[in-house]
């Protein structure tokens, strides 16, 4: 399935005691293309609620596949191997003697307190944004029922803070939040006409929403990924 990533899985273990080991494995293949196209992203969490004796990453990929690392909290280095008979360079990543994790009340995520390694055909920042760009520029479609309620709202405005808050008001009040987010929609936007027809969207779709009315209204407005 395209969402097979985001499943979770479980194991039920019988009971067990202070002392005992428990060692899980999972081998993940991502052999095939989606609608990102020919991308890979991976982030590994060195974290876990359990005392952990050693934490193990494996990443094998085609040896002349570009791939880019970033580790926060963290500072390891993975050894490397060639096989030479599949063509693919075989990194590993291990680090041992984790302590558990204290969950704390309105603590911050594990990824901002424990190490991290990411793992992205994307170099950067900027060349992710330019790519979903242009996944995303031709849904800020204007439709005549839009140009008409842009008109009604910034009539008789002249200051740009006044006419921004008028859309703002307008599409945080008036447009429902609701998320339909089948297959690419789980991250493109809906087009912007058929959201202000709908008059209901989730959080980009409103983006989009603003954005569309705002240049309706001579005034220049992007999304930002967070």
């Amino acid at each position: 399935e395209e969402n097979e990533s985001w499943r979770r899985a479980t194991i039920d273990l019988p009971p067990i005691a202070a002392g005992d080991v428990v060692e899980v494995q999972s081998i993940t293949e991502d052999l095939r293309q989606g609608f990102f196209g020919d991308y890979f992203g991976k982030r590994i969490i060195f974290a876990d609620e359990s005392p952990t004796d050693a934490m193990t990453f494996i990443l094998e990929a085609p040896e002349g596949r570009k791939l880019h690392f970033h580790q926060r909290n963290l500072d390891l280095a993975p050894s490397v191997r060639r096989d030479e008979s599949a063509g693919t360079l075989v990194r590993t990543w291990t680090l041992q003697s984790l302590e558990a994790l204290r969950p704390e009340p309105a603590m911050p995520p594990a990824e901002e307190t424990a190490g991290v390694l990411d793992i992205s055909t994307f170099a950067s920042w900027e060349e992710f944004g330019s790519w979903y760009w242009n996944l995303v520029r031709r849904q800020y479609e204007l439709s005549p029922g839009i140009s008409a309620k842009v008109a009604e709202l910034t009539s008789g405005r002249s200051d740009e803070s006044e006419k921004i808050r008028a859309v703002y008001d307008f599409v945080t009040a008036d447009i429902r939040y609701n998320a339909w987010e089948f297959g690419v929609h789980g991250f493109k936007p809906y087009n912007a006409a058929a959201i202000f027809e709908r008059r209901f969207g989730d959080c980009k779709d409103k983006a989009t929403l603003i954005c569309a009315m705002l240049g309706a209204a001579g005034i220049q407005a992007r999304p930002v990924l967070i």
